[in-house]
């Protein structure tokens, strides 16, 4: 008897805790609704200096929308070619945003952040892009191979001119 009524003022003042007193920490103080699509938000990069990010939206086809952190608004929105669909990764150097795409296996989609514009591509791998980091100027992307890819891509050559044409710059 005394383990039940000990079980039960357990429960009692944990309900009584979790409901009465507040949460230190984490509240939302603004928010943006936005539609997604079956896939939500996959990967985002932020430019800390101007309070803007990017969320990629992992749809068919793949897209980014820019949000003001500031005013929490909308401020751009871009939607990849009907091919470039399933978004695995984003990562961003400088201006520009490479994006990761399940389909065509192994693209590498560029976009200027600032203009909101698709640049083009590069293949990678034949297979998809799964994850990614900027270090320096290069971009480290994992792909999904069995076993394990990764790979190094000069980003900043590939900005400074290196992909001139982007429909026709291939890294295979």
């Amino acid at each position: 008897m005394v383990h039940n009524n000990a079980v039960g003022t357990v429960v009692v003042l944990s309900a009584w805790f979790c409901l009465c007193v507040p949460a230190n920490g984490l509240y939302r103080d603004g928010y943006e609704v936005i539609e997604t699509g079956p896939g939500g938000f996959f990967g985002a990069v932020i430019d800390e200096t101007t309070g803007t990010a990017w969320f990629g939206v992992d749809d068919a086809p793949t897209r980014v929308v820019r949000i003001d952190l500031n005013s929490m608004a909308v401020t751009g929105k871009l939607e990849l070619n009907d091919d470039e669909q399933r978004l695995w990764c984003f990562v961003k150097h400088g201006n520009y945003g490479y994006l990761g795409v399940e389909a065509p296996g192994g693209r590498l989609v560029g976009v200027d952040l600032q203009k909101m514009e698709r640049l083009g591509y590069a293949t990678a791998s034949q297979f998809p892009l799964l994850a990614g980091v900027v270090v320096g100027h290069n971009g480290y992307f994992s792909a999904g191979s069995n076993p394990a890819t990764v790979m190094r891509l000069h980003l900043k050559q590939m900005q400074d001119g290196g992909c001139a044409d982007w429909n026709q710059c291939r890294y295979e």
